[in-house]
């Protein structure tokens, strides 16, 4: 294959940024922003009127919110969807602001389930049980396809079996009507952050934040204890119970390391709920946010800038140092949106209360590999992409830490024209908290050979040879997602650690300790929104005044 090294998103190879302009380093602004993802750009957005110089330390911005090229066909190299968008809500409010209201596709009607052939065999009781159970199902003709897939799939050995996620329903009806009582606009939903104006008083969500969600699904004595309106089923069969595994390995959590309260938040947004994606996935947003951005006067994004230190200069008045090629760079300004992940803060911020500087610590992360197969044709350009649903049996193979949670096709998300090739990527979270760290040992060639057997056997699924791969190219991304631990939101960790200290505001995933798109967005929107009260507050000095400081 041609790739023969990980595409690393913090890169600094200068050389191919976009602007080959000279570079002057702005000396005054009247916000920095320190990091240019989703959290960031939004921040920026919404500081219109204010001088702003955004610092990302990579080549380009949009975090894990970005996407690349193959020819015309762009591809997620991370992020690539979120939840539909309630019309009233803050993320409708961006896209409008956006242009991008409507020009996303739900997935509602195109996402698959690939179920381990094994897996499914094994578990023919519990389906045959759930069909039984809701006889109209059973006048669908896609069942009777399925179930003769099957058996081929068994006769010749094929690794996977491809079903409509929605041909499942009555295999996880008893889930879906436990979810279904908490989403969003139903009265009882688990938001993030919590707000008793969604249904949940500050004991229930405590209560369920205590425990993990695999004690909160097996547990019949702790469900016992819960309020008769949240208690989930008594029992949930195998098959049920690794579809919520896998929707948890690709945010970087396992049942046995998440609360409750956060897994079902999960469950309600990516298991049960409507996901929606643009061209490209989440880059899409941040790449209209950047262009609407540079039109803009009064901005200015510095790419390569990597933040050394932001120190307080009395009241309200910060120095930010950042390095770029070689050099060492000093700007002074009013307020610093802090967009970057806190455990760079911690290193970079003087002066933080110890007890904030505490709650940053305990924040943890999770590693991410993304693999983009280049194909010679497209494949699944009609779907979404996948869930991959293997149980556990890979849990001891030598890449088992990293294997595959969910496929997605970069046709489907670009349907604009007619591409001759294309592009499938595969989400390879690390979700144990015992084997974070292990990708900075992986080997390139041996994690792309290992995509190259899990893509041969997706491709199998969907009737194309192994042939048709021409490429695989891996991105890390190391601490890429926040992993909420229990007990964490009950203490108020994420609070804690986004605190604001002075004209200093948080702004990131974990700022609200869920890694997604939701989250990123509505960290950039309040800390916007919180500085420009406080700068509207008070006259703006001029830059001079800074600099004879």
């Amino acid at each position: 294959m041609l790739t023969r090294e990980f595409d690393r998103p913090a890169s600094q190879e200068l050389e191919h940024f976009e602007n080959s302009r000279p570079f002057n380093a702005p000396n005054f602004a009247d916000v920095i922003v320190v990091g240019g993802g989703l959290a960031g750009l939004t921040a920026a957005w919404r500081m219109e009127g204010f001088d702003v110089t955004l610092l990302e330390q990579g080549r380009n911005v949009g975090g894990a919110a970005r996407f690349e090229r193959h020819g015309e066909l762009r591809f997620p190299t991370a992020g690539a969807c979120l939840q539909s968008p309630a019309p009233d809500g803050r993320i409708a409010e961006l896209l409008r602001d956006l242009g991008l209201w409507g020009l996303w596709r739900s997935a509602a009607d195109d996402l698959l389930v690939l179920f381990k052939t094994g897996e499914l065999i094994g578990n023919l009781g519990v389906v045959s049980r759930a069909f039984l159970s809701h006889p109209a199902s059973l006048l669908n003709p896609k069942v009777y396809r399925l179930t003769g897939s099957l058996v081929a799939a068994a006769l010749s050995g094929q690794a996977y079996v491809a079903a409509e996620k929605r041909l499942g329903d009555p295999i996880f009806a008893h889930l879906n009507a436990y979810l279904a009582r908490m989403a969003p606009g139903q009265g009882r939903h688990p938001s993030i952050p919590w707000n008793p104006a969604d249904g949940w008083t500050r004991a229930e969500m405590e209560q369920f934040d205590s425990v993990t969600l695999g004690q909160l699904l097996s547990d019949a004595r702790l469900q016992d204890t819960l309020p008769p309106d949240l208690r989930p089923p008594k029992s949930l069969d195998n098959l049920i119970r690794d579809a919520i595994v896998t929707t948890l390995q690709v945010e970087s959590l396992t049942l046995d390391d998440v609360s409750g309260y956060v897994g079902l938040h999960f469950l309600i947004g990516y298991l049960y709920g409507e996901l929606v994606a643009f061209p490209g996935g989440n880059g899409f947003v941040s790449e209209r946010l950047r262009e609407r951005l540079e039109m803009r006067d009064g901005f200015r994004c510095v790419n390569g800038a990597k933040v050394t230190s932001v120190l307080s200069r009395g009241a309200d008045r910060y120095r930010v140092t950042f390095e770029r090629e070689g050099q060492q760079h000093v700007v002074e300004t009013r307020a610093v949106v802090w967009a970057a992940s806190k455990h760079a803060a911690l290193d970079a911020i003087c002066d933080l209360p110890s007890a904030q500087q505490a709650a940053m610590a305990e924040i943890e992360y999770g590693d991410y590999v993304v693999a983009n197969v280049v194909l010679k044709q497209p494949v699944w350009a009609d779907r979404f992409g996948a869930y991959v649903i293997g149980g556990n049996e890979n849990r001891v193979a030598p890449w088992g830490w990293c294997r595959i949670g969910g496929c997605i096709s970069a046709n489907w998300l670009d349907p604009t024209r007619s591409h001759p090739r294309g592009v499938l990527t595969l989400l390879k979270p690390v979700s144990r908290r015992d084997n974070q760290g292990r990708l900075a040992k992986a080997a390139f060639r041996d994690l792309q050979e290992t995509a190259r057997a899990e893509v041969s056997d997706i491709l199998a699924c969907a009737g194309v040879s192994p042939q048709a791969v021409e490429d695989i190219r891996l991105w890390l991304w190391p601490k890429g997602l926040v992993s909420p631990r229990p007990g964490q939101m009950k203490s108020d960790v994420f609070r804690r650690a986004s605190a604001p200290w002075g004209r200093i505001v948080f702004a990131n995933q974990d700022t609200y300790g869920v890694g997604n798109f939701e989250s990123a967005v509505g960290a950039g929107l309040d800390a916007a929104e919180h500085l420009k009260v406080s700068l509207h507050a008070t006259s703006a000095p001029r830059a001079e005044e800074f600099t004879a400081i």
